[in-house]
């Protein structure tokens, strides 16, 4: 059987927290911190493309941690869907199972959250409507999956990328709804699962 080969690692200082990443993650900029992780900016040298890497704060100290370290996993693996967060990447730095403390997921770096736009510009009707219609498509792919999600402002995730609500007009970012378990950093929304985990509906 092959074995996928193991990346290099590098160790770089952030705000007083080690982070020990792959060489393909680099620039790291630190985004923010909660009460269950910290979350960097990067530059995926493979992909191109700027990622959000989240390093899980003492993910197994206890039976609680663990859990929710599990369950974090399981919910962004089964996320498959253009309005809500998924999971790009999960490494650890670690070579063995004694050494195993650190837990890094990688999902897309979003630009803002539906509070920083509701601040900085005015939103037409239009607007609101489609971005009302995006939040929507990804909340019932959430409950499609029995997963519970309290939507709050910082929990809706705005797409650099824009999208045209409607033929000629103004072109809008596109919503993505995150379930990231974080409490000061983009996300304030609390997910649990009631683990009935089905296939989630795309509609």
């Amino acid at each position: 059987m092959s074995h996928k080969e193991r990346p290099t690692f590098y160790r770089q200082e952030l705000n007083k927290t080690i982070w020990e990443v792959p060489e393909r993650y680099q620039s790291l900029s630190p985004v923010g911190s909660g009460a269950y992780g910290s979350v960097c900016s990067s530059y995926d040298v493979k992909s191109g493309l700027k990622m959000a890497v989240k390093k899980l704060s003492r993910p197994f100290q206890s039976i609680i941690h663990a859990k929710r370290t599990y369950r974090e996993l399981r919910l962004l693996k089964h996320m498959k869907h253009e309005n809500v967060i998924g999971l790009l990447d999960v490494f650890t730095p670690a070579t063995s199972l004694e050494e195993f403390n650190d837990v890094y997921l990688v999902t897309h770096l979003m630009g803002a959250d539906l509070n920083n736009i509701i601040k900085c510009q005015k939103l037409t009707d239009d607007h609101v409507q489609f971005l009302i219609y995006q939040i929507l498509r990804g909340l019932k792919y959430i409950h499609s999956a029995d997963i519970i999600h309290r939507v709050s402002l910082h929990s809706c995730l705005i797409q650099p990328t824009v999208k045209k609500p409607f033929p000629d007009d103004n072109p809008v970012s596109c919503v993505s709804l995150t379930i990231w378990f974080t409490s000061t950093w983009q996300v304030q929304a609390q997910a649990r699962s009631l683990f009935k985990h089905y296939k989630p509906q795309r509609k």
